[in-house]
């Protein structure tokens, strides 16, 4: 059922709107994380290298409004020190990032928007489901290079509060540097 609800919202826009091409996104840069408490220790503000590789759909509403969606593959590699041992940590997750923006003059695009990711811990012994639905506030700014080929910049903000294992593997807030480029 949730399969069938994600393509039918990633189709839905097809039908609606004029398209323009597929995007492939390739984006590095750093993200961190607020001190974090977990079981009496405290973990946090440490910066994490990452990076996201996606593949996105822009579609123009009257030339100046743009929706745009798509699925990302997101990568963080970032350090902690669980005493007495220090440990790296290697995070991927997909990710569908929902857009809404404007376009400006003709080189520049701002977009904002929310990031669907869901956690799940493998390792528990008990049957029951252990999922973490994170929910992230997106932005990005793209400036056309040429027909073809954008750069942008991005970030990403999580307000969740609750202290968690997800946290240190994939830190709350980003700023990420990109360039897209259509591939069809």
């Amino acid at each position: 059922m949730r399969r069938a609800l994600f393509l039918l919202l990633l189709g839905i826009p097809y039908i609606t709107f004029a398209q323009s091409g597929l995007r492939l996104d390739v984006g590095l840069g750093a993200s961190f994380q607020d001190q974090i408490v977990l079981d009496g220790q405290s973990y946090g503000n440490q910066v994490s290298l990452g990076g996201r590789l996606g593949l996105s759909k822009t579609l123009e509403y009257k030339r100046n409004i743009l929706f745009k969606g798509g699925v990302v593959l997101k990568y963080n590699r970032s350090q902690n020190e669980f005493r007495p041992a220090n440990l790296t940590m290697n995070y991927f997750a997909l990710q569908v990032p929902l857009y809404a923006g404007i376009r400006v003059k003709k080189d520049w695009i701002f977009l904002a928007g929310i990031g669907l990711e869901r956690h799940e811990d493998y390792n528990s012994l008990t049957f029951e489901e252990q999922v973490d639905l994170r929910i992230d506030l997106l932005f990005k700014i793209f400036r056309h290079i040429n027909e073809r080929q954008q750069i942008f910049i991005f970030s990403h903000f999580n307000f969740n509060d609750s202290p968690s294992i997800s946290g240190l593997t994939s830190p709350k807030n980003g700023v990420y540097l990109g360039i897209s480029s259509v591939i069809f």
